[in-house]
């Protein structure tokens, strides 16, 4: 009786034993399979990112195409949510106008549109290191505030991507700029500096240029390999003359430029202003306002109008700059300047660079990251192809 018993327990374990080992036999091919599924849908995203580097851009340049944009292009739901934002924000100054106090009118407003800029911008992402400098102006003696992100805490990147934020030469911060640079560290993989030019209109042009062009040769002498310029909107123009002026005083152009949406024409009569320039994201009232506070004077005074460090367009030597990643806003009163800016590279026979166009979305859209971040990251993550030579 005892040994049938003891019989039955020994089976019984067996069977168990055995159980027991199919079991984690199949938790093991389970564990396999995911880690399978997981480097597929890696590869896949490699395979995709590849072929969207083969797919052929459409040229914007192109009279039909150009046409199209005029005619057919709608807001898309991003920039439809972005604009009601604004249009809050206009609703709440009419309630709340300026007030004489301590501060200045245009302090006030700047700081009331610098925090409309902080709602609009996007979740910051983590870096390895933040660091806080100053640089000296070359012409006085105003300390420039320059904040430095790393990629990496052991050693400093090969390359260096100086950023020069925008706001109509009038507005702009560390802060409001803090979710795009950070973005631009973790996906490029390079570290980004960027500064707090003097601003417009207690600081007219060249003074804001002359900061840039400070830090610029700060970092030329510096440990990086190369120098790249990147700005959105004003501070797009101001890379930009800051080549035109490098070329002029014999100093070596930067790496790169990376230009979203700049400033650059005279022509306030163009198509895109007068189809594109009631938007609130980036009035036409509004450009010239800003491009007044720059110059100093009226934007249509025959001194602005013909100075090329406030509209660089002027510039008939396009071999003052460097291989050039230009993005635009489709829906933008600025574009028909960035459209002909690429027509002068195409007959000036140059082919390192590269036009990017964003139907439908409109002016600033690269920092409004509240509802643009996944267009943001798929451009910034095209600005490291074309910086790594993979995007042409």
């Amino acid at each position: 009786m005892e040994n049938k018993y003891l019989w039955k327990t020994l089976v019984c374990s067996l069977l168990l034993s055995s159980l027991l080992m199919n079991e984690v036999g199949a938790g093991t091919s389970r564990g396999k399979e995911k880690r399978a599924v997981i480097e597929i849908s890696s590869e896949e995203e490699k395979n995709e990112e590849a072929k969207a580097l083969e797919k052929p851009r459409i040229d914007y340049t192109n009279t039909t195409e150009r046409e199209k944009l005029y005619t057919q292009q709608e807001l898309t739901e991003e920039s439809k949510a972005a604009i009601a934002e604004f249009e809050a924000f206009v609703e709440e100054q009419k309630k709340h106008p300026y007030i004489k106090s301590n501060q200045t009118e245009v302090e006030y407003k700047r700081k009331k549109v610098n925090q409309l800029l902080m709602k609009l911008s996007g979740v910051p992402e983590e870096v390895a290191l933040i660091e806080d400098i100053t640089v000296d102006a070359e012409n006085d003696n105003y300390k420039i505030p320059v904040r430095q992100y790393r990629a990496n805490t052991k050693k400093p990147t090969k390359e260096l991507i100086l950023f020069v934020h925008g706001g109509g030469w009038t507005h702009g911060s560390f802060d409001t700029y803090d979710y795009f640079c950070k973005k631009l560290v973790r996906t490029t993989n390079r570290d980004v500096a960027t500064l707090e030019q003097r601003l417009s209109p207690e600081h007219s042009c060249p003074i804001p240029l002359n900061d840039v062009m400070s830090v610029y040769i700060h970092y030329y002498s510096s440990k990086y390999r190369h120098i790249i310029l990147c700005g959105d909107s004003s501070g797009a123009s101001l890379i930009i003359t800051l080549c035109i002026k490098a070329f002029e005083r014999g100093i070596d152009r930067p790496h790169a430029l990376i230009l979203l949406y700049p400033v650059l024409s005279n022509d306030f009569e163009s198509r895109s202003f007068k189809t594109f320039g009631n938007c609130v994201a980036l009035s036409e009232k509004a450009i010239a306002k800003y491009v007044s506070n720059y110059a100093g004077r009226p934007y249509n005074s025959a001194n602005a109008q013909s100075n090329k460090f406030v509209y660089p367009n002027l510039e008939e030597n396009m071999n003052v700059y460097p291989k050039i990643m230009l993005i635009s806003a489709g829906y933008d009163a600025l574009l028909d300047g960035q459209l002909d800016f690429i027509e002068k590279l195409k007959k000036s026979e140059r082919e390192d660079y590269v036009h990017i166009l964003d139907e439908g979305a409109i002016h600033g859209y690269m920092t409004y990251g509240r509802y643009f971040d996944a267009l943001i990251t798929e451009n910034c993550k095209k600005i490291r192809d074309f910086l790594d030579g993979k995007l042409r």
